[in-house]
């Protein structure tokens, strides 16, 4: 029976965008979310937003762009901005030393682990910096040391995970997302992949729902659409469609 995940992204980068997954998970709209801890403020709003009530259902979304490191400064220069002390911006992120990646994105999990009071269910990154070739053996290596599955496949070419012991989902798809999509437009992406993977191993649909306020308009670019996602998630919910197509919903966890 094929199946499907459905993660929502950037969990901690607003309080909007937390109350509308949060939303969502509770009503089964998504499967999965992934926690940007590294953003500005993450871990307080975390905790106000009672994270630990979404544990078994969150993973993190590693971070090499669009906030700060949680570790010293004097433990990864490379990662860093030395004006502003943020992350470089996405288009230098290739200049980040790989040991100090692996540092960073280590200690974001931990982190992560801690504040849900147990282990998370998965991986994947903020901006795709995992598929980067020079950090994708630091992706895999944490995903082997803590045992995670992770964000495997993409839209444009498959990131070979089995021979390092590390499961994954077949692909993940990011053509639905934030660009304003519907309910039909949505069903025919998840079977357009479905029949294009063929395999009993979940595809990932990737989304990014949120409440759009003027903090989200003031540090993302993708800020209103993240309504027509919530909006088009909670329709799908109340929809039999997957039922009727035969095709599971799952979680992150199961692939472990």
């Amino acid at each position: 029976m094929p199946s499907i995940v459905i993660n929502a992204d950037d969990y901690g980068l607003t309080d909007g965008v937390c109350r509308s997954i949060k939303t969502l998970l509770d009503l089964n709209a998504i499967s999965n979310t992934t926690i940007m801890i590294a953003a500005d403020g993450a871990p307080s709003r975390c905790r106000l937003h009672d994270v630990s009530s979404i544990a078994g259902r969150a993973g993190v979304h590693l971070q090499l762009t669009g906030g700060r490191p949680i570790s010293p400064l004097r433990d990864v220069p490379s990662l860093v901005d030395r004006t502003t002390g943020l992350f470089l911006p996405p288009d230098q992120a290739g200049n980040c030393h790989p040991g100090e990646v692996l540092v960073e994105w280590r200690r974001q999990i931990e982190t992560v682990a801690a504040l849900l009071g147990e282990r998370p269910t998965h991986l994947d990154s903020h901006h795709g910096a995992h598929r980067l070739p020079e950090f994708t053996p630091a992706y895999l290596t944490l995903a082997v040391e803590f045992h995670l599955p992770v964000r495997g496949g993409t839209t444009i070419g498959q990131l070979e995970t089995a021979t390092h012991g590390v499961r994954s989902s077949a692909v993940s798809v990011n053509t639905w997302t934030g660009r304003g999509l519907g309910l039909a437009e949505l069903k025919t992406t998840i079977l357009q992949y479905l029949h294009r993977v063929k395999s009993d191993t979940p595809i990932e649909i990737v989304t990014h729902p949120g409440f759009c306020d003027a903090t989200l308009a003031s540090i993302s670019g993708l800020n209103i659409l993240r309504e027509t996602d919530h909006a088009v998630l909670l329709a799908f919910a109340r929809d039999p469609w997957l039922e009727e197509q035969h095709i599971r919903l799952v979680r992150y966890p199961s692939l472990r």
